[in-house]
């Protein structure tokens, strides 16, 4: 009896609940002329408002027009045009955000393979006294004298310490 009694209060309290999230009211967002943003449940007439996504609290505005727009006697007025230039201002923003991480992403990348080279040049060129390489006009194999050596290292532990973690 105690089940039944528990099941037919979770039945009732559910049928109460459940309806009422799917009753919740449309809201609108909505600039004036002033520039202020508005939200409510019935724009003004004349108004470009947009239907808000009020299931989806991370994103907020759906973009999407109205089911029941707003009238609108002037679709050609001035009013139309602080709400899509402040639309293509947070596009412009975004792409050139991303513009900016990617090209910083490159410029690490790149440090990171020149902190490769500079280790490895150092690791090759600090601990041996007779450092042979190939002359870039003739072609030919030399030893390196000490001093172009010792060039070659401190070049090496400058740009690793400016540069590298």
């Amino acid at each position: 009896m105690r089940t039944f009694l528990l099941l037919t209060l979770i039945f009732a309290l559910g049928g109460v609940i459940l309806p009422a999230d799917s009753q919740a009211a449309s809201v609108y967002r909505w600039t004036d002329e002033n520039g202020t943003v508005h939200f409510g449940e019935r724009p003004p007439e004349g108004s470009n408002a947009v239907l808000v996504n009020t299931t989806n609290t991370t994103h907020g505005v759906t973009g999407t027009q109205p089911k029941e727009p707003a009238s609108r006697p002037n679709a050609d007025s001035e009013d139309d045009e602080p709400f899509e230039e402040e639309l293509s201002a947070a596009d412009k923003s975004r792409r050139d955000r991303a513009e900016r991480q990617a090209k910083a992403r490159e410029e690490q990348e790149q440090i990171d393979l020149n902190c490769a080279a500079m280790r490895s040049q150092l690791a090759w060129a600090e601990p041996n006294p007779r450092v042979m390489v190939q002359d870039k006009k003739t072609g030919e194999v030399r030893r390196m004298d000490d001093s172009e050596r010792l060039d070659l290292v401190n070049e090496a532990k400058t740009y690793i310490a400016e540069n590298c973690d």
